[in-house]
């Protein structure tokens, strides 16, 4: 297994992981909102990396640097990560959070975060070994219907 950068010849399939990873979390996804996310990635706006394996993309994780006002520093926000399900289990998900774990330390972000829901719990246990669960709550509030 290998962990890189993502290039543009992965978009066919990283769009494809991308609509299962939205189809796991059963969120309505269109080809124009993976476009905007794709033109995020290239923009870097966001960084991409893809776990390969034989040849094939079988996951991908997507990094962002995010301001941390009282501390007048710059930390990294892990927002989306996925494994396709007949790869789970082959340390893809560790490897691509490690990968974005020293893509944020040679950045000099001061740490590097990221949630999950709370029912997803074979990725819950990777990350307990990981990081350290926050206290913090998250709260969402809708402003577009």
């Amino acid at each position: 297994m290998k962990i890189r950068p993502i290039v543009d010849d992965d978009r066919p399939a990283w769009e494809d992981l991308f609509a299962a990873y939205a189809a796991f979390y059963q969120t309505a996804q269109t080809a124009q909102m993976r476009a905007v996310v794709w033109d995020w990635l290239q923009a870097q706006t966001a960084f991409g990396f893809v776990a390969e394996a034989d040849g094939k993309l079988i996951g991908f994780a997507h990094i962002r640097p995010v301001a941390q006002s009282l501390t007048a520093t710059v930390a990294g926000f892990l927002d989306d990560l996925y494994v396709d399900p007949t790869a789970r289990g082959s340390g893809a998900a560790r490897a691509l959070i490690c990968a974005a774990a020293d893509f944020a330390r040679a950045k000099g972000w001061r740490d590097l975060s990221w949630l999950t829901a709370d029912n997803n719990y074979r990725a819950r246990s990777l990350y307990d070994q990981l990081a350290q669960r926050a206290t913090w709550i998250t709260y969402e509030m809708a402003l577009k219907t």
